[in-house]
């Protein structure tokens, strides 16, 4: 979309809110950090972006810098227009260089969000458009290991179908190239809880390759259970306990398993169980994710299992101020890549332990935007460089910069 047009679009809603019941509704979103020394090892296309500790999926603490500005335009109850654009130097969604030589080249601004919603009555809604189709994320990781999609498409949800809330949608997503078109469809079944909710997700990928022709199905199914509001004590306890289960070409998203090969013949498969919650009180909380994957290859012989641990019990200092640790160990228990190229995933069981200091800019302990401190010590079962430049090592100290805005 042009941004010109954008902005047009912007001004005559501007205008047409000092004569209707139209409403404008910003939102940022803004993360990222700097290290002590150096930024921690970049390596090549393809391998890990980032050396910082246990493995390539990092931490809230370590995320790669993000910011998403956001738009709604509302129309009363009845509408709702969302355009957003991720801004800078943001590496989630890049335009991909179509050379395949260089990678993924940061751009300026890129369009993340446009898409309309419909509100057809209290229970029934449909939208169209681009957008992140996705669930309820980590709060430790920032990842969505249940749903997850950038598509553009369109989709109905319809409450109170009998006891439970119904979901489909079908959207369209591509590589950076064009050279493979992927069409998804989702279908959602959620049942509500007095205070929580069980939801399934089933998906139906199917790969178009422009190069060979091939078409491929894939699909995903998962089921969560979340509940919160459990009060134990003086605090309040949330827990979310998921099973999710691909098998096929999935191109993109959390549940694309290591094997992956871009062809029809690839029966790579992927298993995701994770609890994550938190338990927090007036003057202490504790944070916590457990995240076991087991990723089967194509060959009858390859195999990569892990189990990751993350752990943050903090201590409310004062009303802005919270001190604490965090602790996040990979534990490997199955690592065979036959004859795939997987360098990037080899010898990664290790952990990470820092202490941390965290200052809120509003009057409460838990909640963004934040500014925070890690400082502590990496270490890896095998000798890895930790910043350019430097001597490979099992150990290396850090001290971290971070920051996390949200409204």
């Amino acid at each position: 979309m042009n941004y010109f047009i954008f902005f047009f679009i912007l001004t005559l809603f501007s205008f047409s809110t000092l004569a209707s019941d139209w409403a404008i509704d910003p939102h940022l979103y803004s993360r990222g950090g700097i290290t002590l020394k150096d930024d921690f090892s970049r390596k090549g296309v393809g391998e890990n972006t980032f050396n910082l500790g246990a493995w390539s999926q990092e931490s809230n603490a370590f995320a790669v810098p993000l910011t998403e500005v956001t738009v709604e335009f509302k129309k009363g109850d009845k509408f709702k227009y969302t355009y957003g654009i991720d801004v800078g130097n943001n590496l989630r969604f890049l335009n991909t260089d179509t050379t395949a030589t260089t990678g993924s080249t940061p751009m300026p601004l890129n369009e993340r969000l446009n898409f309309m919603e419909f509100f057809h009555s209290e229970t029934t809604s449909f939208w169209f458009g681009q957008r992140a189709y996705r669930g309820d994320g980590d709060f430790l990781t920032r990842a969505f290991p249940f749903d997850e999609h950038n598509l553009f498409g369109g989709g109905i949800r319809k409450e109170k179908v009998g006891p439970v809330n119904l979901e489909f949608a079908y959207g369209m997503k591509e590589r950076g190239d064009q050279s493979r078109l992927i069409n998804i469809l989702i279908n959602k079944v959620e049942y509500p809880l007095a205070n929580g909710k069980i939801k399934s997700n089933i998906e139906v990928h199917q790969v178009n390759d422009a190069n060979t022709q091939n078409r491929s199905t894939a699909y995903i199914a998962g089921v969560q259970f979340q509940r919160w509001g459990d009060k134990i004590g003086d605090g309040n306890l949330y827990n979310l306990l998921l099973v999710n289960y691909s098998h096929g070409n999935i191109y993109s998203g959390a549940m694309r398993s290591a094997f992956n090969l871009d062809d029809k013949d690839s029966l790579a498969s992927k298993w995701v169980l994770q609890w994550a919650g938190d338990y927090k009180t007036p003057k202490y909380a504790v944070y916590y994710t457990f995240n076991f994957q087991d990723h089967l290859g194509y060959e009858t012989d390859q195999v990569w299992s892990y189990l990751d641990l993350h752990l943050r019990p903090v201590y409310v200092l004062c009303k802005n101020m919270t001190a604490g640790l965090d602790y996040e160990k990979r534990i490997v228990t199955k690592e065979d890549f036959g004859t795939a190229s997987m360098d990037w995933a080899k010898d990664q069981e290790g952990s990470r332990i820092a202490l941390m200091w965290a200052y809120a800019m509003e009057d409460h302990q838990y909640d963004l935007p934040t500014i925070s401190v890690f400082v502590g010590t990496i270490s890896k079962e095998k000798e890895t460089q930790f910043y350019k430049g430097q001597a490979n090592s099992k150990t290396e100290n850090f001290v971290r910069l971070n920051y996390e805005i949200a409204f």
